[in-house]
């Protein structure tokens, strides 16, 4: 996250949903959901566009590219793939839970508490992050 942060992907709402969406689906799942894909591709089924993957479980349909297999395990790839869902969507500057309503379909209690804690927890990380980069540019100056 440190990495995102310091290249300016900061939208702690964005990262809140991606920490969200890994805890509800682990690496292992990523993986098999991928090699799901590429079987509904090879055979052109419809619901391979439909089919969600990666850190943030867009559906593909909402990549930037077409998924390779390093894209489900990319924060960068991740985060860059729900800010334009969301750019699209108009939803870029709405509240988390709005985010989240969009995403995943519906709001649960349990989901936007997860996803509050990570909010709360990157806003800070993130606040700390943009000052320490202050920091050592006014230093680099003097």
């Amino acid at each position: 996250m440190h990495r995102l942060i310091h290249c300016g992907r900061d939208d702690a709402d964005i990262i809140a949903i991606m920490i969200t969406e890994s805890y509800f689906r682990p690496a292992h799942l990523r993986l098999l959901e991928f090699a799901c894909y590429v079987v509904l591709r090879l055979v052109k089924h419809p619901y391979s566009s439909r089919i969600s993957l990666g850190i943030g479980q867009l559906q593909v349909r909402h990549f930037l590219r077409p998924p390779r297999i390093e894209d489900c395990f990319s924060y960068t790839t991740a985060y860059d793939a729900l800010v334009h869902h969301h750019t699209l969507n108009g939803t870029i500057s709405a509240p988390l839970q709005r985010k989240v309503a969009i995403h995943v379909g519906e709001v649960r209690g349990f989901y936007m508490r997860i996803a509050y804690t990570c909010h709360d927890q990157i806003a800070e990380a993130a606040s700390t992050i943009r000052l320490e980069a202050r920091e050592l540019r006014a230093r680099s100056t003097e």
